[in-house]
């Protein structure tokens, strides 16, 4: 039990002094690396399972057809984003 106390304080130090994580904010920090950890950890996951799915399903060929798609849909809905921030409400 108190080798897992010396290794929380341990990380929090290291963390603190990587980070320049300042007194009292060391919970909300580690909660949002923690968030970013498995949001990048599922993103991992899932996109090399979804090119694999889209494989079995459509072939290789269409594979890049799909990559300009995806690309042409974001170039839309990021000009579309970026009109309505410049309209005031």
């Amino acid at each position: 039990m108190e080798n897992v106390y010396n290794l929380k304080k341990y990380t929090k130090k290291i963390l603190t002094k990587s980070f320049d994580i300042r007194e009292g904010e060391f919970d909300r920090a580690f909660l949002m690396m923690l968030y970013i950890f498995l949001v990048i950890s599922s993103n991992l996951i899932l996109k090399p399972t979804v090119i694999s799915l889209f494989i079995s399903q459509f072939g290789v060929d269409q594979l890049p057809f799909a990559f300009i798609l995806v690309a042409v849909f974001a170039a839309v809905g990021i000009t579309l984003y970026s009109y309505s921030l410049k309209k005031p409400l």
